[in-house]
């Protein structure tokens, strides 16, 4: 997915920051065992808040199993590792390769040149796990392509930034509350997380897109929004105007989410999935919006 769906670190406790880090881990090992290697590359904090709330959802204690071995990508790290409901791993694992898959695509019709050539080779290395995943989830796999196919009528139609939130706030409202299983009511209050939290997801990553699609002249909601046609950069007496315009949009989904959040179990990760909403998400905010940290500045942030 986008990788905007990550805690605030310093506020978390040591042994919450641990957990946090033995569920992506465990994750990570997960995508490679079920759907191979290269797909390890894809993996977001989007989908650890995902298997977070799945575990927290379905709390049990006794299932908790905690092994430390060496870690794929640097052998010289040992990492923690949590075998607990295997299924949940394996679920992840499949949204992480079918939600890179459909990224992929996106941006191979999206970009020139270059940087198409290379989605399209990263399509081509990807469809067979893609298939494997969609087989073995196909209620998922059938969600994220009506998605898909929305979210490109969407774009192409220039429709509002309010019609374009719409696919991915009905994917994750869908997707989330597929964990309530029976639970008529749990499935209510995930639905509802999912879906603000999708409305976010799509508002931040225009907000983050923006400068550059307005460059490369590639379709973003906010440029119709905020009467940027035309323009190859956001004009200076606007900038302001724009900035808060964005965190205000991106403040009411999160005053959506915390309700939602308020009614979940109060299991073993509910307090950093209380971390992410209440201060994660405002913090990326911060950074993108106001801080203008880019993408490049943020991967090189996670790797320190």
């Amino acid at each position: 997915m986008f990788g905007y769906i990550r805690p605030l670190k310093g506020e978390l406790k040591v042994n919450e920051y641990d957990e946090y880090k033995a569920v992506y881990c465990t994750l990570c090992k997960s995508i490679g065992e079920h759907y191979g290697s290269i797909n390890r590359f894809f993996l977001s904090y989007d989908l650890t808040f995902y298997v977070l709330l799945s575990i927290n959802e379905g709390f049990d204690e006794n299932n908790k199993k905690l092994s430390r071995s060496r870690c794929v990508f640097n052998p010289l790290k040992k990492c923690n590792y949590i075998f607990e409901k295997e299924d949940i791993y394996k679920k992840a694992a499949a949204l992480t390769v079918m939600m890179s898959y459909y990224k992929f695509l996106d941006n191979s019709d999206d970009e020139k040149g270059i940087k198409a050539s290379v989605y399209k080779i990263l399509k081509a290395l990807t469809i067979k796990s893609f298939k494997k995943a969609s087989s073995d989830f196909p209620y998922l796999a059938l969600v994220l392509n009506e998605m898909y196919k929305a979210q490109s009528e969407c774009e192409n139609g220039n429709l509002s930034l309010d019609a374009c939130c719409e696919p991915t706030a009905i994917m994750l409202s869908k997707v989330f509350g597929e964990l309530a299983g029976c639970d008529k009511m749990k499935e209510t209050v995930l639905s509802r997380l999912g879906y603000f939290l999708g409305r976010w997801i799509y508002t931040m990553d225009a907000s983050d897109d923006l400068e550059e699609d307005l460059k490369k002249k590639n379709f973003n909601p906010l440029i119709k929004k905020f009467e940027l046609e035309n323009k190859e950069e956001i004009p200076k007496d606007k900038e302001d105007f724009i900035e808060n315009e964005c965190n205000a949009s991106l403040n009411s989904n999160i005053s959506m989410m915390i309700p939602a959040c308020n009614l979940l179990n109060n299991g073993r990760y509910i307090g950093i999935i209380n971390n992410i909403v209440n201060l994660g998400l405002p913090q990326m905010q911060k950074e993108i919006i106001f801080l203008h940290v880019t993408k490049k500045q943020r991967k090189k942030k996670d790797k320190e």
